[in-house]
């Protein structure tokens, strides 16, 4: 995939979960909510074989539809490290997300879903693959105001990977279910 090409999908993206949060917070501020837009950085631990961790990085959004639940998205990009077999292995995941919040103001506690399409990439005998799985999981974290409408927080996640077949070279190949566990920090924007 070109340089241009993959620009070109991360601008789309972040201009979805944008229009996304705008839209959910006019629904929200009859029901007293508001908007949410951040950003994410943190470790994504794949307990997919030989396969060491990775850095993670992405874009939140969404808005609140009550005092206690808020709907949205995500977009999320892992750095390229080893995988099975020495190969390169990444994978990026983009989905929607529920949460419902524990506790309101400054300080909230939330926990959620998260479920999505990913995409894998890595090399399967000497061909680069990339592989489709559907993808799902739990999510809880913890967000403080820190001033006017910007918010410093922590996420953790569970994320499983579906199973996935491909052709490469004329022949099929799988990847095997697995899963990654998120320690992310955040900062994030309220609207």
């Amino acid at each position: 995939m070109r340089r241009d090409d993959k620009k070109g999908k991360k601008l789309k993206t972040f201009f979805v979960m944008l229009i996304l949060g705008l839209s959910q917070n006019t629904f929200a501020q009859s029901a007293g909510g508001a908007g949410y837009f951040g950003f994410v950085y943190g470790l994504s631990v794949p307990d997919a074989a030989n396969t060491i961790d990775h850095k993670l990085s992405g874009i939140v959004g969404g808005g609140k539809v009550s005092d206690t639940t808020s709907f949205g998205g995500y977009h999320l990009e892992s750095t390229t490290e080893d995988g099975p077999n020495g190969a390169g292995f990444r994978f990026g995941i983009t989905g929607l997300e529920g949460r419902m919040n524990l506790t309101t103001g400054e300080k909230q506690v939330y926990i959620g879903i998260r479920a999505g399409v990913a995409k894998v990439n890595t090399t399967t005998n000497s061909s680069a693959v990339i592989f489709s799985p559907y993808h799902w999981g739990l999510i809880g974290g913890y967000s403080y105001n820190i001033f006017w409408i910007v918010n410093l927080g922590i996420e953790a996640s569970y994320i499983g990977f579906e199973r996935s077949r491909t052709t490469s070279s004329g022949a099929d190949v799988e990847l095997q279910p697995f899963h990654i566990i998120n320690f992310l920090g955040m900062a994030t924007v309220a609207f």
